[in-house]
């Protein structure tokens, strides 16, 4: 039982760093799609759109979310520490 876990956790390590390895590959896209073993393109006009928000998400939006939530967090503590000197100083 211990052993089976062990490949399945195996597996899905794997299956995360090719799909990784297929992000970096798509950087450059022009088509702006991820072409990958791993998934299958979708067909449609809704299906395109879903792999290019998939790739705008992935590729765009992922890498850059900490530096945003950073940026706002920032904003938000000088917003309260002049808030609160305004209160402190009745200005």
């Amino acid at each position: 039982m211990d052993t089976k876990r062990k490949e399945v956790t195996y597996e899905q390590a794997l299956e995360h760093a090719f799909f990784i390895e297929d992000l970096h590959k798509n950087l450059n896209s022009k088509d702006g799609k991820i072409h990958s073993n791993l998934m299958q393109l979708r067909e449609g006009t809704i299906g395109n759109l879903k792999d290019k928000f998939y790739f705008i998400w992935h590729v765009i939006l992922r890498p850059k979310k900490f530096f945003v939530l950073a940026a706002l967090a920032i904003i938000l503590s000088v917003e309260l520490v002049l808030g609160e000197l305004i209160i402190l100083f009745q200005l």
